[in-house]
């Protein structure tokens, strides 16, 4: 597994209360490059106080993500997730997902989680600057866009959240599910109130999908991101966003991993090869009703 990165530890006043610590997070590490996204995941998950470790197609391969709770998949190419991860990589992550782990992705990251992995049965169609309520935009490119916190959430508790955010929006898009997976919108695009953040159960697991990028902290470095160094995005270093998504992560990351149950796969396959159909499922909300995670 390579090194983590080491970064300067963050302190902030909210710390205390974004303390995930028996939590760990498993973030991909694309062997090609790096990138902004990437960066800005460690350092929001180390801002949890979760336990951050790398990790690569290969090990996702050899099984490594059965020790951990929860993966992120940053805003890598899908391409360059087929390419490192190949067929077995992919149904690695499905059976983590089946038997109780959790997925976070963003942008690209969400696009080779619903065309690649084929999570949820949806189409991911590209908001443009018509559809979001910008804030702030740089030579006619959207940048920040006003995005519609969901109060009435099933899912992660949002009540005390604002009523909107100013999220990164270049490039994004939003969700039409076509299928019947209970989908609990988390933000939606205030302009058209079409949903670009969601959350779902898969198998015994959770997802988080997001098209834009509330991992960035636009104006301010907490996201590790020297704001002055961006090629791909020159025009970044103007932006000024007014509020932060990082609480609201907390509160997503923390119901992620809280659903799903802690049952070790073991378990699980062994159920699965002892009994099949109907007996199948009994055993298996047996398990998920008796052995729970620790939050």
């Amino acid at each position: 597994m390579p090194p983590l990165l080491q970064f300067e530890s963050i302190e902030t006043s909210a710390q205390t209360t974004t303390d995930l610590s028996d939590a760990r997070v498993a973030i991909y590490h694309c062997q090609r490059y790096d990138n902004y996204s990437f960066t800005a995941c460690i350092y929001l998950f180390e801002w949890m106080n979760t336990t951050v470790e790398l990790i690569t197609g290969l090990e996702i391969q050899q099984g490594a993500l059965r020790t951990f709770d929860l993966l992120v998949l940053p805003a890598f190419g899908p391409s360059s997730y087929e390419r490192e991860l190949t067929p077995v990589g992919k149904e690695r992550i499905r059976q983590f997902l089946a038997t109780g782990g959790s997925l976070f992705t963003v942008c690209r990251g969400t696009e080779f989680a619903v065309i690649c992995l084929g999570l949820i049965d949806a189409t991911l169609h590209y908001i443009g600057p018509a559809g979001v309520q910008c804030h702030d935009t740089h030579n006619g490119e959207l940048a920040l866009g006003e995005m519609s916190v969901n109060h009435a959430s099933t899912g992660p508790d949002l009540s005390q959240e604002p009523d909107s955010y100013m999220v990164f929006c270049t490039g994004a898009s939003y969700f039409e599910v076509h299928d019947n997976t209970e989908v609990i919108p988390i933000l939606s695009y205030a302009e058209s109130e079409l949903p670009g953040v969601i959350v779902f159960q898969y198998g015994l697991g959770t997802v988080m999908l997001s098209s834009p990028h509330p991992e960035f902290e636009e104006g301010n470095t907490r996201d590790g991101l020297d704001q002055t160094s961006y090629t791909h995005w020159p025009t970044y270093q103007f932006l000024q966003d007014p509020d932060s998504e990082w609480d609201l992560l907390f509160k997503v990351s923390s119901w992620l991993i809280s659903t799903s149950p802690e049952i070790p796969e073991h378990i699980i396959l062994g159920a699965l090869a002892l009994v099949g159909g109907i007996f199948t499922a009994i055993v298996v909300v047996i398990l998920a009703l008796t052995i729970r995670k620790r939050w």
